[in-house]
């Protein structure tokens, strides 16, 4: 169904976690490593007089804070972070499932071989509806991960 509200009357939740450097993502998980690969100061005189730039660095695991699943984080030859449809992680209709407690997750096997994507470790949930909102859940594009952290968000109206 079309959403014919403007974009005036729809406010914006940031459903992502802050990964932050050194920080306890998931128990037993190498924690994120956040540095500069080079620093303002370390950049000056690469372009002209004054000008300076930051270039960052990050080594984590792919699953860290507010992360997305693929078919093949359960499935070998399923399709990865980088062959999603851009129109399967962004712009969708809402909905809020919640399960907690079940160390087997058999809801992760059972949506993820039937092709359907798991957003895991959202946070600002009391802020949504259980339906009616708009969905995206954005990862960089990269071959060969399963799993990968984004930018989650969600458009209510007001």
């Amino acid at each position: 169904m079309p959403d014919n509200t403007s974009a005036m009357d729809k406010r914006v939740i940031d459903l992502s976690h802050t990964i932050v450097n050194g920080m306890e993502t998931y128990p037993g998980f190498p924690k994120p490593q956040v540095s500069d690969y080079l620093s303002h100061e370390n950049s000056e005189g690469c372009y002209a007089p004054g000008v300076t730039f930051h270039i960052g660095r990050v080594d984590m695991v792919a699953n860290a804070g507010t992360s997305i699943d693929s078919p093949a984080h359960r499935f070998a030859g399923m399709p990865d972070i980088a062959e999603l449809p851009i129109d399967s992680i962004a712009d969708l209709n809402g909905i809020v499932i919640r399960l907690e407690g079940d160390p087997e997750r058999p809801v992760h096997s059972i949506l993820l071989e039937a092709g359907i994507l798991i957003v895991e470790n959202i946070c600002n949930l009391e802020q949504l509806p259980t339906v009616g909102f708009r969905f995206s859940a954005v990862p960089m594009k990269l071959q060969g991960m399963s799993a990968f952290p984004i930018r989650a968000w969600a458009r209510v109206s007001i």
